[in-house]
């Protein structure tokens, strides 16, 4: 069905793709979650004063995780490719500055005020969607398009974004505002945490050592965000948090998290220790749930809306023993065929991450609407399930005529 997207025999580590194609299904699914009712509520986001962990909390943290087992990959590819220091600095930009936008309008586009809309919200959505894949199109996979071309079908795309964003009007009638940081949005937060990451690597390199240093401290500066390390103001209460990194420094302990691995792989790849791999997974996993269930009683307990420590700790600890399993059935096994009917979400998952942001609201305008039984309780999952594989599909057909992101 799509054997051109499968998943390669002699990739390097081919876990990486399966763990992120399989991760990347389940954020579909937990996404389209919202049109479900009776659902058990271990499947759901956690709301944000109760100390909990769902199924859909776990994903995202663990999809940074992913992103950090990729970048060494990358980097070292481009630094074999002889590409300079400075062209690397700037592909790491240029890659954050289009996370982060897009994230940006995803965000902004919830916030929106139908009453002062000039068009109707799911075409703004369609509009901003189609925007984002001319911006962003991996225009070098298709062939007859001269660079005139690209470029018009590029200066189209900001076009489209750029009007979207001057008439852009939100919040509420008597006082409306123009697009604002609310928050980063899924993308913007993993753009934040790539760039930090990206340049850490470039500067640690596969210094292990250092590498774990720099985890440890990242959780150190999650730790210290709820003021653990802070001296209250008395006449303020609380003191603030000494160090802001843009986002919550979860997010590029997680990130970091996955770098580690992956550094570790490759050393031990080189020196021919490989099969200490699994055991030092297995470890780094057992360490950080340990150190996540130690904080639970701290700062919140488990929340991923507030990315409290614990909540960090643990998430990583999935990662590191989520990667354990993959590669164990991946690599080791050589048991992947399993994975090629979603192979697409693990090589364009860009594109497979904006695709239901047209097809919803082309859904919404065409008023389909399914009958209930189909939308509750387990026959709901299902199709929850059923639609997350629609994406991924409809991703590989998009690929097969070379439509995708690529940033």
């Amino acid at each position: 069905m799509m054997s051109n997207n499968n998943f390669s025999a002699n990739s390097r580590i081919d876990s990486i793709d399966v763990f992120r194609a399989v991760t990347m299904f389940f954020m579909i699914f937990v996404n389209d979650l919202w049109t479900l009712t009776n659902v058990p509520s271990w499947l759901r986001h956690v709301k944000m004063n109760v100390d909990g962990l769902g199924f859909a909390d776990a994903i995202f943290p663990i999809f940074l995780f992913i992103v950090g087992l990729s970048i060494p990959l990358a980097i070292n590819r481009s630094i074999e490719n002889k590409s300079s220091t400075v062209n690397i600095i700037k592909n790491i930009g240029i890659r954050t500055i289009a996370l982060v936008v897009m994230g940006l309008f995803m965000v902004n586009y919830k916030y929106l005020n139908i009453d002062l809309l000039a068009i109707d919200k799911h075409l703004w959505k369609i509009i901003m969607a189609i925007g984002i894949f001319l911006v962003w199109m991996h225009y070098r996979s298709i062939t007859g398009l001269s660079q005139k071309q690209v470029k018009l079908l590029q200066f189209t795309g900001i076009a489209l974004l750029a009007a979207l964003a001057i008439s852009y009007q939100g919040g509420p009638t008597d006082n409306p505002h123009w697009m604002k940081i609310h928050w980063w949005g899924i993308l913007g937060v993993i753009g934040w945490a790539y760039l930090v990451s990206a340049l850490l690597y470039l500067v640690i390199g596969q210094r292990i050592a250092l590498l774990v240093a720099t985890v440890a401290l990242l959780h150190f500066f999650n730790v210290q965000e709820f003021g653990a390390f802070i001296q209250g103001t008395p006449a303020l209460g609380e003191g603030r948090p000494a160090i802001d990194l843009i986002v919550s420094a979860s997010r590029y302990a997680l990130v970091m998290s996955g770098v580690l691995a992956t550094v570790i792989y490759l050393r031990l790849s080189k020196n021919g220790q490989e099969q200490w791999f699994l055991y030092i997974l297995l470890a780094l996993g057992a360490i950080s749930l340990i150190y996540g269930f130690l904080l639970k009683p701290y700062w919140g307990g488990i929340s991923k809306i507030r990315t409290t420590p614990s909540f960090t700790g643990i998430c990583a600890g999935i990662g590191f023993i989520g990667l354990a399993v993959f590669y164990l059935v991946v690599d080791k096994f050589q048991c992947k065929k399993w994975a090629d009917p979603i192979a697409t979400a693990g090589t364009s998952t860009l594109t497979c991450y904006l695709l239901p942001y047209i097809l919803y609201p082309v859904i919404a305008l065409l008023a389909l609407k399914l009958p209930e039984y189909l939308t509750t309780g387990y026959v709901g999952i299902v199709k929850s399930l059923l639609f997350a594989y629609l994406v991924i599909y409809l991703t590989g057909l998009l690929g097969k005529i070379n439509i995708k992101l690529k940033v």
